[in-house]
């Protein structure tokens, strides 16, 4: 049975678009930064992660990038081509 949340037009991934809470293996396509606009208007920048397979990008948040960049560098363009596996972490 599916999470309700995933019925929902979201525009960026979140844990319970991982099928079964099952880790997920993808690459990364390219990161660009976004402004994005919480409920109630606050903005906040964050890299936003897209991929080459046919799923929503992520939102990047401090943790995941410094993940991310331990892995492959502090420079995003470093990260295309690379493989990342998302995961539910509690």
């Amino acid at each position: 049975m599916p999470d309700y949340r995933t019925m929902y037009d979201r525009d960026y991934i979140g844990h319970f678009d991982l099928p079964g809470g099952a880790d997920l293996t993808l690459t990364i396509k390219r990161v660009i930064g976004g402004e994005l606009t919480a409920i109630g208007g606050r903005k906040s920048k964050k890299p936003i992660v897209h991929f080459a397979q046919a799923v929503k990008p992520l939102i990047c948040n401090k943790t995941n990038a410094r993940t991310i960049s331990a892995m492959y560098g502090n420079m995003t363009e470093q990260w295309a081509g690379k493989h990342v596996t998302l995961f539910v972490s509690t």
